[in-house]
């Protein structure tokens, strides 16, 4: 039997989102984003920058699931989503995540609310 999202560990949720489940992104939000909102701005104070770089990791996160190499590679998923984040907040000088061109597809469907929670508009394929 299947472990529910909100049992499963990271791990097990980041494969849960490579087959395109949506609670189980919605429960790797939830879990890792108060944490990871932190860690981003101690980097950045910029909040508009924090919230960029925030939507552009969970983006990533959707659209790259299927990679994540997890325990067998000696990682965790909560490591795997910062260093998303830390690769997305550290751009080249003068681009900011605002400049960076924004993946087509399901991705894209995806928005963080100010509230802090993942909602869908019309989602497309997976990439």
């Amino acid at each position: 039997m299947v472990a529910p999202p909100h049992r499963a560990d990271e791990e097990h949720l980041v494969r849960l989102v490579a087959k395109g489940d949506r609670a189980a992104f919605e429960e790797l939000y939830r879990r890792t984003s108060p944490w990871l909102a932190v860690r981003l701005r101690r980097r950045c104070a910029d909040e508009q920058i924090v919230a960029e770089v925030m939507q552009e990791t969970y983006r990533a996160v959707w659209r790259a699931a299927g990679a994540f190499a997890g325990s067998a590679a000696g990682g965790t998923a909560v490591g795997w989503v910062w260093t998303i984040a830390a690769r997305a907040s550290s751009t080249p000088s003068g681009a900011g995540p605002t400049t960076r061109s924004r993946p087509r597809g399901g991705p894209a469907a995806l928005t963080v609310t100010a509230a802090g929670t993942a909602a869908y508009a019309v989602a497309g394929p997976r990439r």
